[in-house]
């Protein structure tokens, strides 16, 4: 479970809209509920513009002050990296913030918007979520994904690199075959696709796939020095088809 801890010394701002508009930021972080817990500790009850909000009525003070409440109660005040890692252990952790500038939090932890939120979301995922999260959600059987999981960290890391750097090329599709990364290896007369990402480091994988509909479909994680590379295909291609539903 990811924790994320309410940094008192940074919502300081010089003013209320510095304020207001710093929040607004951390109110729309899309927090996930079955992986962030938001803390915060009972001395924001005492903070100058906590206590400004509560006095007001309009809309967007309400939303904020509801945000606040809503946060889980942290007995202990958490005010810098060493005391979040004797309370969290292994557990990732980061701070909420709008003004980091007068604290000791280091860059990474920083959390000021959605975007600095998924950022470091992204970097605590294990290498089969990141990859899962930069094919935006594929669909795959649970042995591809125990293939994965049973390669070398440097094995993972290659394929993901190599699918972010296929999805930066700008093809017709994010994954569009180019004979060089990407290769079209479909079986003669296949009613659905078989793309080949072609992995060269540290060791040559094939991993297949294709796209359907807009939607990623992951087959199977190969060695190129496999006997027989066409039966790989084929396979993968049972599988593809199974899961893009083509008949």
């Amino acid at each position: 479970m990811n924790r994320l801890f309410l940094l008192y010394q940074a919502v300081e701002p010089t003013n209320p809209d510095e304020f207001k508009s710093g929040m607004d930021k951390l109110v729309a972080i899309q927090q996930r509920k079955d992986r962030d817990t938001f803390f915060r500790h009972h001395s924001m009850y005492y903070h100058p513009q906590y206590l400004r909000i509560c006095s007001s009525f309009g809309p967007a003070e309400q939303v904020i002050l509801r945000f606040l409440l809503d946060m889980q109660n942290c007995t202990d005040q958490i005010e810098n990296e060493e005391e979040a890692e004797l309370v969290c252990g292994n557990n990732p952790f980061a701070f909420l913030g709008t003004n980091f500038g007068p604290t000791s939090i280091s860059e990474p932890r920083q959390v000021t918007d959605n975007a600095s939120h998924q950022k470091w979301t992204f970097e605590n995922f294990s290498n089969f979520e990141k990859l899962r999260a930069v094919l935006e959600s594929p669909k795959c059987l649970p042995r591809f994904e125990k293939e994965f999981v049973n390669l070398r960290p440097e094995s993972q890391t290659a394929i993901l690199e190599d699918f972010q750097y296929a999805k930066s090329r700008g093809l017709r599709t994010p994954y569009y075959p180019d004979t060089n990364l990407v290769k079209d290896v479909s079986p003669s007369g296949s009613a659905c696709k078989v793309y080949e990402l072609r992995v060269s480091r540290p060791v040559e994988l094939r991993v297949y796939f294709n796209e359907h509909n807009g939607v990623v479909h992951l087959a199977s994680i190969d060695l190129k020095s496999n006997a027989d590379q066409s039966a790989d295909i084929k396979a993968a291609y049972a599988v593809l088809k199974s899961l893009t539903g083509i008949k």
